[in-house]
């Protein structure tokens, strides 16, 4: 492996680079997203166990979260 990245010259490595630089990052990508949903996911469930602890009513549980939620651009 080594002998064929000696064999490249500065023209042939920078196209390689930048393409396996592409992949990494949109690995990276899609693990931080999907992360970030089951963080989001976990932290939802986490708060409608406390509010059913706290004795709140269905109706109430789904104002609260509804209200923390970004609008859709299409009703604003």
């Amino acid at each position: 492996m080594t002998d064929f990245l000696n064999k490249l010259t500065g023209d042939e490595l920078i196209p390689i680079v930048a393409i396996l630089s592409t992949f990494l990052f949109l690995i990276v990508y899609a693990i931080a997203s999907n992360w970030r949903k089951a963080r989001i996911a976990e932290i939802d469930a986490a708060l409608k166990r406390d509010l059913i602890g706290q004795g709140r009513s269905a109706e109430e549980i789904d104002r609260i979260i509804g209200s923390g939620k970004k609008k859709d651009k299409a009703t604003e």
